[in-house]
């Protein structure tokens, strides 16, 4: 880690200190006006790093603040207005007054100024001061996420991975909000020029944007306008049809539910919302215009007018890729989002064709490559539009499983029957045109009364006491013979058998969002019992979880229940006798992968914890390491000042103990004379080498990579450049050798090079201890097939430490400058290059082998 990511990082463990004296404000933590202001004041600050006007306002501010004028602060909110005023105000939107009445927001608001003025922001950290500021609006707006309807963090992350930009494209939000979405996509295309525009509603979220954007030195071009993207989408349209590049936005879930419009391109009425904003964005796109549009996964399956609007998108070709994370267990139930991606002007190899991913983990990268190489994985499929068509338009991920493909051999192969052909089915009764009664009642089933458990196989009247009774004459409702009852809503299908020969009752009925049925007496070898089990197999349950829907509570229809095959039992016997002989070597495999995958689980949480432990220590202590050395430096310039830097303490008495009888015949020890100023220079080291120990331990628990800070790279070029380095200053002769072959891989070139440092470093300083010996430093290179081994070796002092204790043993000598981390920062630098190393046991020197796989 690099000092502006420690700094980085410093400074936002300083900033928890706001959140903490906000959180105890209702009116700054719950009012969006003073969430606004507060996100002002840091604005303001953070601006007056590289900008004389801004400072000359804060020097107002700290001032205001000092002098007691603070009572009336309704001028410095007007002041800061004046600032970040933006063309895009208007007078209908009438802005109400910030209300510091009460003295507990007034003492927090100077509270807050003080921590400001005090806080050191550095210079050289202007280009990160954007992402420090974004950072800070999310905590402290996240409690209200959907009143400013943030982007979850993956999912901008995932856009910003997946959108391919080119010079000077034009990029639109109409629904910009904070502008988090944007602001991350900008993040990651910074050598690109492009411009940037939003719009939004809400002006004081829009104020938020504005300053997130002012502070960002990448994206200079840009422009903000306040308006309606949803009702004035005519004025939109008109004044950007076909300007746009890009158009990447979120379209918000606070839309009520029920606002249907006409849809002006369709032949068809009462369209939602969501559909239209959808056709708005397309009319927005220039004739190759792309759109990534974050929408409630509920429109990939909604029916009615929906559907038709679904359908009409989709035959029109201009649905590129669906990427769903319904079953993303990070994600709320209420909370269930989709990436829909529409393209005007597909490639060829993706024409009539949607590509539906699903997001399972936070493993974006993953899902950024996946999309990326437009390949079928587990966790992707290329589905035709016919394919689509035949499917009812539905893009549920789920809906697409191969499983489908299976049943349909099944059923071609004779081996394989839908429930429709083997079984009848009773619905349920309406419960609201019924009575309830004790008397002579009928039990009145619902899904909580049925069984979780294959264990558990029949309807249990003795201990389940939670069944009403009601008074039913439709002999048509009622059931009398053995059935399987089923839930059809919800996770679990709880397949639970009524047997009226076990039961107390002979008759039931039941609620809505259950189904029985009764085999049909057939030729068809298949029963009840039979039947219940194959309600259990994942076949099965594969094919129902494709066809529910909902985005809170999944159900499936009567019609797609009964769509559902399940195999014949002569199909089940022989898949058991395969099964019987495959099954102990399978059966070895899955805990050997079990093994495997819990000790990798197991050494990332310890990791985690140490590292947790670790970079806590570093918080509590470092600080004060800081102070104590600036508290030490003012000691020293005061004694300099009275001349007291060569001042010996006690003096007198260490030389009467020297000249002493005891200390002359060998009884006792010479005492130093030690003047303040040499203690002063020895404090002063030992203070530096315990701060570079702690930078050192930072760097090296905080080395978190992704692929995307890797390249290829010629790690002969790479080793060479450092060499070139090290020999202008070089503080030993000796010769600095590299040799072997030109091998590429991927890279993340600062942590590389820092441990080929590391590994100078130590021969500097512990292996050329004699200097009049020809020393010598090589690093061999050779390119095998699919790895890349590196030979570091020196003729130095002999290593003698082991793999494991230079790892983790952490210690040095005495006369090390260093903290005796560099084996720890050593490994985890390998390891994240997918590598590994070893320690040759040689007769004198040091000789490290380095494999990396490519």
């Amino acid at each position: 880690m690099d000092n502006k990511e420690l700094y980085l990082n410093q400074v936002q463990r300083d900033f928890d200190y706001i959140f903490e004296i906000i959180r105890g404000d209702y009116y700054l933590r719950n009012d969006p006006e003073g969430i606004n202001f507060i996100l002002k004041l840091i604005f303001l600050r953070f601006k007056s790093v590289s900008n004389t006007e801004y400072l000359y306002l804060w020097d107002g501010v700290v001032s205001s603040y000092r002098s007691e004028k603070i009572e009336k602060v309704e001028y410095l909110y007007e002041e800061l207005m004046y600032r970040s005023t933006n063309y895009y105000r208007r007078d209908i939107f009438n802005r109400r007054d910030i209300n510091i009445a009460k003295s507990q927001t007034l003492y927090t608001i100077e509270e807050i100024v003080r921590f400001l003025d005090n806080f050191s922001v550095l210079s050289q950290f202007n280009d990160e001061l954007a992402e420090l500021f974004y950072n800070i609006t999310f905590k402290l707006i996240f409690f209200k996420k959907e009143e400013y309807y943030l982007t979850d963090r993956t999912i901008s992350k995932l856009i910003s991975g997946i959108v391919q930009i080119e010079e000077n494209d034009r990029i639109f939000d109409p629904f910009i909000g904070t502008g988090g979405l944007l602001f991350n996509f900008i993040n990651n295309n910074k050598n690109y020029k492009m411009n940037i525009s939003g719009q939004d509603i809400n002006p004081s979220i829009l104020d938020i944007c504005n300053m997130l954007f002012n502070l960002t030195t990448v994206a200079p071009n840009f422009s903000l306008a306040l308006g309606d993207s949803v009702l004035d989408d005519d004025i939109l349209i008109e004044k950007h049809k076909g300007s746009f590049n890009k158009v990447i936005t979120h379209i918000p879930f606070n839309l009520p539910n029920k606002v249907y419009r006409y849809s002006k391109n369709r032949n068809y009425l009462d369209v939602s919302m969501n559909f239209i904003i959808m056709e708005n964005i397309i009319e927005l796109l220039n004739s190759e215009g792309k759109a990534y549009i974050v929408v409630p996964n509920n429109i990939l399956f909604s029916g009615g007018k929906d559907k038709e609007a679904r359908k009409s998108m989709i035959q029109d070709d201009l649905i590129e890729a669906v990427i769903d994370f319904s079953e993303n267990k990070s994600f709320t139930k209420d909370s269930q989002h989709a990436v829909i991606i529409l393209n005007k002007k597909k490639e060829l190899h993706k024409k009539h064709k949607i590509f539906l991913v699903n997001i399972q983990d936070n493993n974006v990268e993953r899902v950024i490559k996946t999309i990326r190489n437009y390949d079928d994985t587990d966790i992707s499929r290329i589905v035709s539009l016919d394919t689509i068509s035949n499917r009812d338009y539905n893009l549920n991920f789920s809906h697409y499983d191969p499983i489908y493909d299976e049943m349909k051999l099944l059923l071609g192969q004779g081996v394989g029957v839908s429930l429709r052909d083997v079984a009848s089915i009773i619905k349920p009764i309406t419960r609201r045109n019924h009575n309830l009664t004790q008397l002579n009642g009928i039990p009145y089933i619902r899904p909580s009364n049925l069984k979780k458990d294959s264990d558990e196989v029949y309807l249990d009247f003795e201990n389940n006491m939670g069944f009403d009774y009601i008074e039913h004459n439709d002999t048509n409702k009622i059931i009398t013979s053995k059935a399987v009852i089923v839930s059809l809503q919800g996770k679990e299908l709880k397949p639970t058998i009524f047997d009226p020969q076990r039961s107390k009752y002979k008759r039931i009925v039941l609620s809505n969002g259950c189904l029985a049925l009764i085999p049909n007496i057939t030729n068809e070898p298949i029963n009840i019992d039979y039947l219940y089990y194959q309600l259990y197999n994942p076949r099965v349950l594969k094919q129902i979880n494709g066809y529910k829907r909902g985005s809170i509570v999944k159900r499936i229809t009567y019609n797609d229940f009964l769509n559902v095959v399940i195999s014949k039992p002569e199909y089940e016997k022989q898949l058991q006798y395969i099964k019987d002989q495959e099954e102990p070597l399978k059966e070895l495999e899955k805990y050997k992968k079990l093994y495997e995958e819990l000790s990798y689980e197991v050494e990332v949480e310890r990791v985690k914890a140490e590292n947790r432990i670790v970079n806590m220590l570093i918080h509590n202590v470092g600080k004060h390491i800081s102070v104590i050395g600036h508290d030490v430096q003012l000691i020293a310039k005061v004694l300099k000042h009275h001349n007291l830097a060569d001042f010996i303490y006690d003096k007198d008495e260490i030389e009467r103990h020297n000249s002493s009888a005891m200390v002359r015949n060998g009884f006792s020890k010479k005492r130093d004379l030690v003047s303040v100023r040499e203690v002063y220079e020895r404090t002063k080291e030992r203070l530096d080498l315990i701060e570079k120990t702690f930078t050192d331990t930072q760097k090296t628990v905080n080395l978190n990579l992704d692929s995307k800070d890797f390249e290829k790279t010629n790690v002969k070029e790479l080793i060479s450049s450092i060499m070139r380095d090290r020999k202008l200053y070089q503080p030993k002769n000796y010769d600095f050798v590299i040799d072997g072959d030109d091998a590429f891989f991927n890279i993340n070139a600062p942590s590389f090079m820092e441990m080929i440092h590391v590994l100078i470093n130590n021969a500097e300083e512990h292996a050329f201890i004699n200097n009049e010996k020809n020393y010598s430093l090589r690093f061999n290179i050779k390119k095998l097939k699919d790895r890349v081994i590196i030979n570091y070796s020196n003729n130095g002092a002999k290593f003698s430490m082991l793999r494991e204790d230079f790892i983790l043993a952490g210690t040095m000598s005495k006369d090390s400058h260093g903290s005796g981390l560099g084996g720890a920062y050593l490994n985890r630098v390998v390891i994240s290059h997918n590598g590994s190393f070893e320690v040759n046991n040689t007769s004198s020197g040091t000789e490290f082998i380095f494999t990396f796989i490519i």
